[in-house]
């Protein structure tokens, strides 16, 4: 990893429910981050960098900011891209 920063921005995570919050990431291993939110007891998806206009600060070893992605396949119904319902932390 070529960049640390205190905190990492970017991250959201539902459980079943596939209602996402803001999580809190931090760097745990080579390639590995731990992702979490208080509010989700048990986890089913991940997603990152996954909005319209992103705050995201990951980068990868190389210095090139990580890619968003997706750890599910939900379809992504009506409401389009608005699946995260609460504030990001300040």
């Amino acid at each position: 990893m070529v960049f640390l920063f205190k905190e990492i921005n970017g991250f959201s995570i539902a459980g079943r429910d596939r209602q996402f919050v803001w999580a809190q990431a931090q760097i745990i291993g080579k390639n590995q981050v731990k992702v979490w939110s208080d509010a989700i007891a048990e986890p089913a998806s991940v997603r990152y960098g996954w909005a319209d206009n992103p705050v995201v600060n990951l980068y990868e070893r190389n210095g090139l900011p990580v890619t968003p992605f997706r750890t599910d396949d939900w379809e992504i119904g009506s409401m389009g891209n608005k699946t995260l319902h609460r504030k990001m932390p300040d």
